[in-house]
């Protein structure tokens, strides 16, 4: 929206001298989008500094090779699926398939086919699993909230944050969703809370939150409708989720010890590195739902009552407690990887030391061979008819020696 207006920024910028630092960046854009603007959203800077990261990386154009690859390597009958974050992202993916779906492209008054041209994939799915502008519109009309902020949820980088617009309150918390179920690869999902000047209360995810199920049965009721009651609720579920998660990583932490104490290649330390990262996740996405969770405290968006009070102290517990947890278990696998990391090359260590060590003692007849090989005379023994005899003896009585010598070296 303020691109032509953040680029005339900086072009007048760069007339005083080159920008060098990010900082002076971000000062620029902030000067560039108005005040009203940048309270509205997230962090002013942040899709130039993504536009900058795409061009930089040249991501759309590795994006069309990767596609047109994974196309040409797709076996007959096959299934190719693309999720794009963005809409530059979704233009090429479109595009591509349509131009891969399109059989003839003769002009239309042509009577017969010309071209020769036939389709190579046949598109399932037209549209993204989104809403529809129609049922954006829908929720719009009903309940009053502006549309603006219902499609500002449908963003996966959205942080959690406490936002008031008019009447309108927006609580935005981050919630887990696991990626790989075998690797335990897990990455954060925003929900987005909405109180309408109506009264509607709305929930928006891109990911299934199942949790929200449990609010259908009798066990869980909201008392007198209160709204504060059902969002604390929710913080609460939410952070023990993460505890549950995290447990599970533990265990899983705890089943690659085993492993990684006899290993001699990185395939399992690898694996550990990515449940490091999920835990950087982990750490990140709750401080700021704890951060939303003192803010709820002050009772300025919400009034918080008698009744709350208990709720609001086990939400931020809760929420604290899972913060713990997920550190002790990242400065444990922090530890444990670079360990491991010297475990694995002590390993692979110990097992050319064994190789070095074998070749040296099997080497020794083949020496011994060699030597008599030249015609070195051997006096009495090299007219005995036992003589062969004799030589097998000596080579494996020197090799018996040698390896004596190196097994007391450590070396075998």
């Amino acid at each position: 929206r303020w691109a032509s207006r953040i680029a005339d920024f900086v072009v007048e910028a760069r007339k005083n001298g080159p920008i060098t630092e990010t900082e002076q960046l971000v000062d620029i854009i902030k000067a560039a989008v108005p005040a009203s603007a940048r309270r509205a959203g997230g962090h002013p800077a942040k899709r130039t500094f993504q536009a900058l990261r795409i061009e930089v990386n040249g991501e759309l154009d590795v994006l069309q090779r990767g596609l047109e690859a994974a196309v040409r390597w797709l076996a007959p009958g096959g299934y190719i699926a693309v999720i794009s974050y963005h809409s530059l992202e979704d233009r090429i993916v479109k595009d591509l398939f349509k131009k891969l779906s399109q059989g003839c492209t003769c002009p239309p008054d042509l009577p017969i086919c010309v071209c020769g041209n036939k389709p190579v994939l046949r598109v399932l799915t037209r549209k993204p699993i989104v809403p529809t502008p129609e049922e954006i519109q829908l929720v719009t009309t009903n309940t009053g909230i502006e549309r603006e902020i219902i499609t500002k949820l449908l963003d996966e980088e959205e942080l959690p944050r406490i936002e008031k617009r008019n009447e309108e309150r927006l609580i935005i918390l981050d919630t887990p969703y696991e990626t790989d179920t075998n690797k335990h690869k897990y990455k954060t999902n925003p929900l987005g809370i909405i109180l309408s000047e109506k009264g509607y209360l709305l929930t928006i995810s891109l990911k299934e939150q199942p949790f929200l199920d449990y609010f259908k049965n009798s066990e869980i009721k909201l008392k007198n409708k209160n709204k504060t009651n059902f969002i604390l609720q929710i913080f609460i579920m939410v952070a023990a989720i993460y505890q549950k998660e995290l447990t599970s990583i533990n265990e899983y932490i705890n089943s690659k010890e085993k492993a990684l104490s006899k290993s001699t290649n990185n395939k399992e330390l690898l694996h550990l590195l990515n449940v490091e990262k999920t835990l950087v996740y982990f750490i990140t996405s709750l401080k700021a739902n704890e951060v939303v969770l003192e803010k709820l405290a002050k009772g300025l968006v919400l009034p918080i009552l008698k009744e709350d009070e208990e709720l609001l102290e086990d939400a931020l517990i809760e929420t604290k407690q899972a913060i713990e947890m997920a550190s002790i278990y990242r400065e444990i696998l922090s530890s444990m990887t670079d360990t491991y990391a010297t475990i694995i090359s002590n390993n692979l260590n110990d097992v050319m030391k064994f190789l070095a060590g074998i070749t040296i003692v099997f080497s020794i007849p083949t020496m011994v061979a060699s030597f008599i090989g030249m015609n070195v005379p051997l006096g009495r023994i090299g007219s005995s008819p036992m003589s062969f005899i004799f030589i097998i003896l000596i080579s494996v009585l020197l090799s018996l020696i040698i390896a004596y010598i190196l097994k007391k070296k450590n070396m075998l």
